[in-house]
């Protein structure tokens, strides 16, 4: 297998607009989710170039920056955003993160997998 790259987005970031046809898929046009390029990048690179492209959307994670905030409320907000109530942490996302890359995961291509702890639910 030639690799397993990988896409990060926030879950409410947006792609730039790219318009036309990319191999049979159509490429998203406007605004368009991540969840949508990794689909067409998944399908075109996975031939002959045997990539496999997924992309990761992690929840509020809480990291020094989080814990910085000049507000001591902020953290309390971000967890109240969540179904489990809680910041996810580093580590939760690098599991997801080395089972994409793992050949665990050798038949998993142009997919969105979130780790954000019931973010996109609420």
């Amino acid at each position: 297998m030639a690799g397993a790259p990988l896409l990060f987005a926030q879950v409410l970031d947006k792609s730039p607009p790219v318009e036309g046809p990319v191999k049979g898929k159509q490429a998203p046009a406007g605004d368009t989710d991540l969840d949508e390029w990794d689909k067409v990048i998944g399908i075109n690179l996975n031939g002959p170039q045997g990539l496999r492209i997924n992309s990761v959307g992690p929840g509020y994670i809480r990291t020094p920056l989080v814990e910085s905030s000049r507000s001591p409320e902020v953290p309390q907000v971000l967890e109240g955003k969540h179904a489990l109530n809680r910041l996810g942490t580093s580590a939760e996302v690098s599991h997801l993160v080395c089972f994409l890359l793992s050949e665990d995961a050798s038949f998993m291509t142009g997919g969105y997998y979130l780790v954000d702890g019931g973010y996109t639910a609420v």
